[in-house]
């Protein structure tokens, strides 16, 4: 069992405390795994216009690229599927993606796209 001590802030070696080592697990490189949605890497679509929604989105991957940014959610909303659509062909030619997918159940489900910029 790997334990390591943390010591109080004091010093005292007697309030020191056993902690778990975390474990630290992988996902391969040509997969997107669940991604947590931050304001850092979300683009909200919702309530724009098609035309609009996807310079936005161009502008905002833009700076999200130059960031370092590597895993961004996309948020285009289920609506009648036209916005979903034209997201997801914009992805398919966007020079910063390197591949994208449908949200998963806890990212928002079919909502959202969530692209990985390269």
């Amino acid at each position: 069992k790997d334990l390591y001590l943390i010591p109080h802030r004091s010093g005292d070696k007697s309030k020191q405390r056993d902690y778990k080592k975390p474990v630290i697990t992988g996902i391969a490189d040509n997969m997107i795994g669940t991604t947590i949605q931050t304001s850092y890497n979300t683009i909200d679509l919702r309530g724009k216009r098609v035309d609009e929604a996807l310079a936005f989105m161009n502008s905002s991957m833009d700076r999200m690229d130059r960031q370092g940014i590597k895993t961004v959610i996309i948020i285009h909303g289920h609506g009648t599927g036209a916005m979903k659509q034209a997201v997801r062909e914009a992805l398919k030619m966007s020079i910063y993606v390197r591949d994208f997918r449908p949200g998963e159940m806890g990212e928002g489900g079919d909502g959202v796209s969530v692209a990985s910029l390269r």
